[in-house]
């Protein structure tokens, strides 16, 4: 292509005359007067420029030995996308970018593509061409951006959707380097939500959780390995690890009592809590009478904390003081106390005994042992055990034969209790004693 270079060639482009009637070139007809329709100079500079902008638009030198020029030139714009790109001069969450050749609104399906300045915090809007209206930017979910889907010097695609939102909506379909949002997944190869992801399988909870109190007091530091949070019951996961905590039930807020003071005499849920916009981890106390959810449901959670798990139960005592323990995981260890002692033979009967004196509420198995004595004329025969009910299910027994005066001595671990936190008991001897001696403790619990 190249431009008119003929020695009666004008050394400037012509004026343009005002626009007349539109119509369409005629050869004319000579038999009925109708003349040839006359081709000015006008016409064809507009032609001739046309082309040549096309062609020197896409980069390209004019050459008057090529005659694929035009053709070249569709291609190469059409390739380098440059229509359709501009950079961001917006900011973080309003966006705005000018193309060329501009348009004065969005219309459905439209594309385009721009550089981003600011990688957004939330919810985003985008502004095209100067237009002054505003659109919401939407993930692939259909729903507005929730941060971080625009990353600064990211490339990102969008597209309108004219039936989003109330009058339209861009879509992001893809920005460099920054995560996509994606509808929930329904088939076997679809992406999952992260929310999906954290609410599958694993409960809330701590794993390598341990904690040592050798005397009463307010306060005790944990340490967690990993735990697994959540803001409800069923909701996403949050996993923190390598984080030591420690609680202090003297003070009320983050790493102290949710509310008012430590219960006397009572039961205390320990809650790991994490505060995402701080990427804090602390513990938050609550007094409880039953057990407590898996999750912190009360009204008073600390300002910023959002995710939490239950991490351990506690007991206070009389001062409201946190008891002497020793936690591994999710059991707990205490001194050693007495629960229920008799001089009756209990006979052929599992017999319950609530172990609500000392395992708090939401306790799972309890861990102890029993001893007996019995004074005979012959070797009596003892037989005890501890079980989760009548039937005496998941019972751990002794049967076995002593001098008169002796009898068995022997632990019992982990046996489940009952939400009330009663175990049931087995004490019979035989032999025909005079006098007997049943003793059952306690030790140790999980919840």
């Amino acid at each position: 292509m190249y431009q008119i270079d003929v020695s009666t060639a004008a050394s400037t482009q012509p004026a343009s005359t005002a626009l007349g009637t539109t119509g369409y070139f005629t050869d004319g007809n000579a038999a009925t007067g109708v003349a040839a329709t006359v081709v000015p100079a006008e016409f064809l500079n507009a032609l001739m420029l046309e082309i040549m902008n096309a062609i020197t638009g896409a980069g390209l030198a004019l050459s008057k030995s090529s005659f694929n020029q035009l053709y070249t030139a569709i291609k190469t714009i059409g390739q380098s996308g440059s229509s359709n790109y501009a950079a961001d001069f917006g900011v973080a969450n309003a966006y705005a970018a000018t193309y060329s050749p501009t348009v004065s609104s969005p219309s459905d399906g439209m594309a385009r593509t721009f550089k981003v300045k600011t990688t957004n915090t939330g919810a985003s809007t985008f502004i095209l061409d100067g237009s002054g209206t505003s659109y919401p930017i939407y993930g692939l979910n259909g729903a507005a951006l929730q941060g971080g889907e625009l990353t600064a010097n990211g490339i990102a695609v969008i597209r309108f959707n004219s039936s989003l939102s109330s009058s339209g909506a861009w879509v992001l379909y893809h920005c460099g380097a920054s995560p996509m949002q994606v509808a929930p997944a329904t088939q076997s190869q679809h992406a999952v939500q992260l929310a999906q992801a954290q609410s599958m399988g694993a409960l809330v909870g701590g794993q390598g959780i341990t904690a040592y109190l050798s005397t009463a007091g307010t306060s005790v530091q944990f340490a967690i390995q990993q735990v697994l949070m959540a803001s409800s019951i069923g909701g996403a996961r949050q996993i923190i690890g390598g984080v030591s905590p420690t609680l202090n039930i003297a003070t009320v807020g983050a790493n102290g009592m949710d509310t008012g003071s430590a219960p006397v005499s009572g039961a205390l849920a320990v809650y790991a809590i994490y505060n995402p916009a701080t990427q804090t981890t602390a513990t938050l106390a609550q007094s409880v009478g039953s057990a407590p959810s898996p999750v912190y449901s009360g009204a008073n959670m600390p300002a910023g904390y959002v995710d939490s798990a239950l991490i351990s139960i506690l007991s206070t005592n009389a001062s409201g003081q946190i008891t002497p323990f020793e936690q591994k995981n999710r059991k707990i260890f205490t001194a050693r106390a007495g629960v229920f002692g008799t001089t009756t033979n209990g006979g052929t009967t599992w017999h319950q005994q609530s172990f609500g004196g000392f395992a708090p509420p939401g306790a799972l198995t309890i861990t102890g042992d029993y001893n007996a004595t019995a004074t005979s004329s012959s070797n009596p025969v003892f037989n005890m055990g501890v079980g989760s009910d009548t039937n005496g299910i998941g019972n751990q027994t002794t049967n076995s034969t002593f001098p008169s005066g002796c009898g068995p001595s022997a632990p019992f671990i982990d046996i489940a209790c009952d939400t009330s936190r009663n175990l049931y008991l087995y004490y019979n001897v035989t032999g025909s004693p005079t006098a007997v001696n049943f003793s059952f403790f306690a030790s140790a619990y999980t919840f």
